[in-house]
């Protein structure tokens, strides 16, 4: 695992602003395939896309997949934490 910074190191709140990289090692391979974490948190649905400038690197494609996981309903966009709010 290991971390990318954009332009700026942290938010106006001291929050770390970086890209998370990870391996992920096939049961039968020894390479493993390079992984952003925020692609997958947000392709998952964990997520909300928020984007802090100017860090703005990935804006377009974490947009993308935002928007991905909304039409596909997965996670927090499949509709239990709208129904569990309204009650």
């Amino acid at each position: 695992m290991f971390l990318k910074f954009d332009e700026d190191f942290s938010d106006i709140n001291s929050r770390l602003l970086c890209y998370v990289y990870y391996y992920e090692t096939p049961k039968d391979e020894s390479n493993g395939t390079l992984t952003l974490l925020q692609d997958w948190l947000i392709v998952n649905g964990y997520v909300k896309n928020v984007n802090y400038p100017p860090n703005e690197k990935f804006k377009e494609h974490f947009a993308e997949l935002a928007e991905l996981a909304s039409k596909n309903k997965t996670g927090l966009w499949n509709g239990y934490y709208g129904n569990k709010i309204k009650e």
